[in-house]
């Protein structure tokens, strides 16, 4: 049997949004043993889609599939001092707590860290929020569009837009709640490190808004270093960027070559690809990638199908 990084772990994932679902599949897929814990109802995003034919059903939500993929699960209801009192019992059997409740529904339940690492010193708790646990917004509810935007990214979308007087738009597929997740999945692997030489448990604090924005870091140390401001304006790409499409824009990143390699295969344009044209031409000069020309070559042509 294939021995994997986290087979001794074991995961208690009380959680109900997308950052920390994908917290506990992070560590599943590295071999903790996770177990899912929903309320009498369903986890909340068994009701959203994509739904084969697009007739919803709890048991066949492709989001709630592609996030729960090698746990366990048990239905626990929290609300009720029975519940409660199991609940404990769990979280005395397991190693990580990953939580992303509001904190003052986490204190009227009376299962906050302090509380929790009475019964279990050695708990490491993740708990995953829109504004953090402290500071003036903790109890604020949020959305990965309110997080999202409130960490200053979306700011900073679409890149290179010629339409400035439009309002920035958000990353699809929810794409800052995957970011934040594997924040998540860092600090706790980090704080079990550290419970593997002190010998205690910690409370891992990660804000959305937070993590986002030190996604932003060179954009920060630009204006702290020369006060340069960034915007959707400045914002440029070497590779590709915003292209026009059919219905409006699209912003196509490849920043790797390999990125722009997987991109042209899966357009079905090998020859644009490594052993192609475009390898066999003479390396263009330093900063430039040798597909370059061929990026260039195929923003023309689709700004020239758009021209009346």
């Amino acid at each position: 049997m294939t021995q994997t990084a986290l087979a001794d772990l074991r995961v208690l994932e009380w959680s109900h949004r997308v950052t920390g679902q994908y917290t506990g599949k992070l560590l599943a897929d590295l071999g903790a043993e996770v177990i899912k814990l929903e309320p009498p109802e369903g986890d909340a995003t068994r009701r959203e889609g994509p739904f084969p034919q697009d007739r919803p059903h709890p048991e066949r939500s492709g989001l709630f599939a592609y996030l729960n993929t090698n746990k366990r699960g048990i239905t626990l209801d929290v609300t009720t001092a029975t519940g409660r009192a199991l609940f404990v019992r769990l979280v005395q059997q397991v190693d990580v707590l990953i939580e992303d409740h509001p904190p003052q529904e986490v204190e009227a339940l009376g299962l906050t860290y302090p509380a929790l690492a009475q019964h279990h010193p050695r708990l490491v708790m993740t708990s995953i929020t829109p504004f953090g646990q402290s500071g003036p917004r903790r109890s604020w509810r949020g959305s990965h569009l309110t997080s999202f935007h409130a960490s200053g990214q979306g700011y900073l979308l679409p890149p290179g837009t010629r339409f400035p007087e439009r309002p920035p738009v958000v990353a699809g597929v929810r794409a800052g709640d995957y970011q934040c997740a594997f924040g998540a999945a860092i600090a706790t692997l980090g704080a079990l490190l550290w419970r593997e030489t002190s010998g205690q448990g910690q409370h891992v604090d990660l804000s959305e808004q937070e993590w986002g924005l030190n996604l932003n870091a060179i954009t920060l140390a630009r204006f702290f270093l020369d006060g340069f401001v960034e915007s959707r304006q400045s914002q440029r790409y070497t590779f590709l960027g915003k292209l026009p499409c059919k219905d409006g824009y699209v912003v196509i990143l490849t920043p790797e070559e390999r990125h722009w390699w997987q991109l042209v295969e899966m357009m079905g344009r090998p020859g644009l690809g490594p052993g192609g044209e475009v390898r066999r031409r003479r390396q263009p000069p330093a900063r430039r990638s040798p597909a370059d020309g061929a990026r260039r070559r195929v923003a023309a042509r689709q700004e020239q199908a758009r021209a009346p």
